[in-house]
């Protein structure tokens, strides 16, 4: 600015100073504000194949960010466990009888607000588990 358009040094250091800063400051972002790109559904595929892409990828983004776990996976799990203990006349995640029904690990999973995500292999049991009727 001071060699192109005359501009006295001390006015290029100001009108510098909040480009730069925002320039850095977008750089040190974390990685949320990044958008997560995911190609449109092919239309020729059955729904159900849009549930499970939506399933792997909320799944995935529970391994990398455990807030989304807590926000986004686990209170549907909470709802899915109810269900499987409402079959079993348990009306309630605090029952004592319920990590019996569930299984101390998918209760834990469930009920426990610094639970994280689990390991692909370990998660695949434990939903096996909330499936059994």
């Amino acid at each position: 600015m001071i060699v192109l358009g005359g501009v006295e040094p001390i006015w290029a250091v100001l009108l510098g100073l909040p480009v730069t800063a925002f320039v850095l400051l977008s750089l040190l972002a974390p990685d949320a504000v990044e958008p997560i790109w995911a190609p449109l559904p092919d239309p020729t595929t059955r729904p159900s194949e849009h549930v499970a892409t939506s399933l792997e990828s909320r799944l995935s983004e529970a391994l990398d960010y455990q807030s989304r776990f807590r926000t986004r996976v686990q209170p549907r799990l909470a709802r899915l466990a109810l269900v499987r203990l409402h079959r079993a006349g348990i009306r309630d995640l605090d029952d004592p009888r319920a990590p019996g029904v569930l299984g101390t690990a998918l209760h834990r999973l469930v009920t426990d607000p610094t639970a994280t995500m689990p390991d692909p292999k370990t998660a695949a049991a434990l939903f096996v588990k909330l499936e059994e009727t």
